[in-house]
């Protein structure tokens, strides 16, 4: 998120997470979208819509494990906050 500013590259993976998750997600998305419009930043806008994805027509999803960045590499965040 803070390159999508600067870099095409990074702006058109967003756009193109954006959508998957437009297609997966409708409802969800449409409230990240309002967020959005209404003046929030991108990664605000989807903290506050994130809890809604473990929502689904099937129920709750299960509980997961926070996905690590792998062996020798740290996260970049592990909340819902900005980078440091």
């Amino acid at each position: 998120m803070p390159h999508v500013a600067d870099d095409p590259t990074t702006k058109s993976a967003v756009q193109k997470c954006e959508e998957r998750l437009r297609t997966l997600h409708p409802y969800v998305m449409a409230d990240y979208d309002w967020l959005y419009a209404d003046g929030m930043s991108r990664l605000e806008a989807m903290c506050q819509a994130a809890p809604s994805f473990s929502r689904d027509a099937r129920g709750l999803a299960p509980r997961r494990t926070a996905v690590s960045g792998g062996v020798g590499q740290e996260a970049v965040f592990d909340s819902c906050t900005a980078p440091p």
